[in-house]
């Protein structure tokens, strides 16, 4: 178990100035068996005319609010510290949704070349598969986008790490593995990170594709669900005629105490 600082940023400019702004946010660690929030601030600039908190669907924690007066940027800062154990995470019944195709990871006939080889349990299954998609793509940025899907991201063999984690939850769930998506931090500094977790004889097992890895304690996560459809770290509905350029950033750090 490890204690860690961490602190998330997003900013959003705007081309033209938006008004009647709503907004939801992802911007905590998620607190579940494994993850312990020791504490954790908000700031957000513009500062909201409301603001509320909750839970989404999978148990991350979601801000939501609204800022009427017109403004051309929106950004917020989380920071604190979080505890984090090690996987497994217990489960006795997972959803039936995390074996089903969701709108980002329609299996494709192409993808057959990932499927698991040997007999073993769904992790050691899942692991093949992991080491096969690390083996078959190419890390590459900018060539795919937020939208992009995992059958769109083999056709291409190359991608990011939410590339990575789609293609992998689409080749596990197509061989009856339950699989899904999360979004968090990893220690250093830079953008979100994505893995997958997959159920496997009463637990989740953390596999990180991109590093070709087994996920320890150092793998912070922010949300979970079928896909990065459902993991958003911001969303807003705004008046106004304007494009949107979002950048993130993630730093965490071992904690001392």
């Amino acid at each position: 178990m490890q204690v860690f600082r961490y602190r998330f940023e997003s900013r959003t400019d705007f081309s033209n100035p938006v008004k009647d702004h709503s907004f939801l946010l992802r911007s905590f660690p998620l607190e579940d068996a494994r993850q312990t929030l020791l504490d954790s601030s908000l700031r957000i600039v513009p500062q909201p005319d409301s603001l509320s908190s909750g839970r989404d669907c999978w148990g991350s924690r979601i801000d939501y609010g609204f800022q009427a007066a017109a403004h051309d940027s929106f950004s917020y800062i989380s920071e604190g510290t979080v505890e984090v154990a090690p996987y497994p995470i217990a489960d006795e019944s997972p959803s039936a949704l995390f074996y089903m195709d969701s709108r980002m990871t329609v299996h494709d006939p192409a993808m057959a070349c990932l499927s698991p080889k040997t007999d073993g349990t769904p992790f050691e299954r899942a692991l093949e598969i992991s080491s096969r998609v690390k083996t078959e793509m190419s890390y590459t940025k900018n060539v795919t986008s937020a939208e992009t899907t995992a059958a769109q991201a083999f056709r291409l063999r190359k991608g990011v790490c939410q590339d990575y984690a789609h293609i992998m939850i689409s080749a596990c769930r197509a061989s009856g593995i339950p699989a899904r998506y999360v979004c968090g931090m990893i220690p250093g500094e830079g953008e979100t990170h994505a893995w997958v977790e997959v159920w496997s004889e009463g637990s989740w097992y953390g596999l990180d594709p991109t590093a070709g890895k087994v996920c320890d304690d150092r793998y912070i996560a922010i949300a979970k669900g079928r896909d990065a459809g459902d993991c958003p770290v911001v969303r807003g509905l705004f008046k106004g005629c304007s494009a949107q350029n979002t950048t993130t950033i993630s730093s965490v750090e071992q904690s001392e105490q």
